[in-house]
């Protein structure tokens, strides 16, 4: 770091000096009363997290297998569910940030000779929930909505995987190629 900053014409202390400046302008802006609170947790050497918030989850799962030939088979499936969480007591319930409320599934497995098979996948899912903001007009405020009250569209991802089952010093093994 100190020779990339040295590279860029900045002495270490310089830039610590600037960052300290910004850093006492962002904890000014705080409440009185988390102030303090800010101050005492960027002077200790050791941070600790303690996370006392709830959570719930709930969600189910409908599969549909098939094995119309000898060598095709597979599965299909959709998943619902919800999640919810709160960090404190009397705080808003908000929605997980890595939780997806569905997902549509289709694993197709084609078997081959010689322990050879071929494998396709499809999945499609919600997208992950995010916290929207927005900037109204030409104003320079930044609003920042409720926490985790927007989701990033639906994807699809397809995989192809060609494997082989074996042995590995007398032990089953299987190796693969996945794309």
């Amino acid at each position: 770091q100190d020779s990339l900053l040295q590279s860029l014409g900045f002495d270490r202390s310089q830039v610590d000096s600037a960052m300290n400046a910004y850093a006492e302008i962002i904890i000014e802006s705080f409440p009185a009363e988390q102030e303090e609170d800010v101050r005492s947790a960027l002077s200790k050497s050791e941070l600790v997290f303690r996370n006392t918030g709830i959570g719930y989850v709930l969600g189910s799962e409908v599969t549909f297998r098939y094995d119309p030939t000898k060598t095709w088979k597979g599965w299909a499936s959709v998943e619902l569910s919800t999640s919810k969480r709160r960090d404190r007591e009397n705080d808003i319930w908000y929605n997980y940030a890595i939780h997806r409320p569905w997902a549509l599934k289709w694993h197709n497995y084609f078997d081959m000779s010689n322990e050879w098979q071929f494998a396709v996948r499809v999945n499609t899912t919600a997208g992950q929930a995010y916290t929207g903001w927005e900037i109204p007009g030409n104003d320079t405020l930044l609003v920042v909505e409720e926490r985790n009250n927007r989701r990033y569209s639906s994807y699809t991802r397809v995989d192809l995987r060609l494997s082989h089952k074996d042995t590995f010093f007398g032990h089953p093994a299987e190796s693969y190629f996945e794309i």
